[in-house]
């Protein structure tokens, strides 16, 4: 039985909300590990000659640096998904978080957990403008801001989930470095299933554009059709429909 063009849309829309909120939940696994092992780090180094306090100053110092990466990046780069598309950009956060956070776990040196460090906030900062574009193209301009909403959530979860399972990791006795190991296991996962499973954009001709005017209604060229085996929306309306 052939499923209902209405029920592929839903679907589809469904699908790319859940892959775009686990996998930006993920991106903050890889943010809330530093602040986590922060206590174990210092320990650590104060056992390798550096004092505990100075110990806690570069660390404040990498963490500070991060946040200045974070926002050049969301300035000077999240604008390459106008180029190469919002999916690519997003799959290049998560990637980027999984790979430079697993580059942190096997440091051993300030200049390499610095330079890990930025290049995971660096590569992140583009993850968001990336989700944004990709949800743009499955909803409604009507819709955005709900839907926007609930994906804003997912860093509040991801955050709290984070930081909560990590807690549990040092309470059975693991060090920092399996915290970050943790970390980029879950964002490399949360890749895999983007990488595998997020939707593609439909065809521009059959996405909906938000016009200048909101009044105005939605339209859908169901000339997509032939790439498509069934037009995405239920209804190819005319302004009056």
């Amino acid at each position: 039985m052939t499923t209902p063009p209405a029920n592929s849309l839903r679907l589809a829309q469904f699908r790319t909300v859940l892959l775009l909120f686990a996998g930006y939940a993920a991106c903050y696994y890889c943010r809330a590990d530093l602040s986590v092992a922060t206590p174990l780090l210092a320990e650590e180094l104060a056992r390798h000659g550096l004092s505990h306090g100075e110990a806690l100053i570069r660390i404040g110092s990498i963490s500070s640096l991060g946040v200045a990466a974070y926002a050049l990046g969301k300035l000077f780069l999240t604008g390459l998904g106008d180029y190469w598309g919002g999916r690519r950009n997003f799959l290049i956060g998560l990637g980027g978080a999984a790979l430079f956070t697993l580059l942190f776990a096997g440091a051993g040196s300030f200049p390499v957990f610095t330079a890990a460090w930025l290049g995971n906030r660096l590569t992140q900062s583009v993850s968001w403008a990336g989700l944004i574009k990709v949800s743009s193209k499955w909803f409604n301009y009507s819709s955005y801001g709900s839907i926007v909403g609930i994906l804003s959530v997912s860093y509040l979860l991801g955050d709290a989930l984070a930081r909560q399972q990590m807690g549990t990791l040092i309470e059975h006795g693991y060090g920092w470095r399996a915290l970050f190991l943790f970390a980029a296991i879950v964002a490399a996962a949360m890749l895999l299933a983007n990488l595998l499973w997020l939707p593609r954009p439909i065809p521009s001709t059959c996405s909906p554009r938000m016009s200048r005017d909101p009044r105005a209604s939605v339209r859908c060229c169901c000339r997509c059709c032939a790439a498509v085996p069934s037009c995405w929306f239920a209804s190819c309306r005319s302004p009056a429909q």
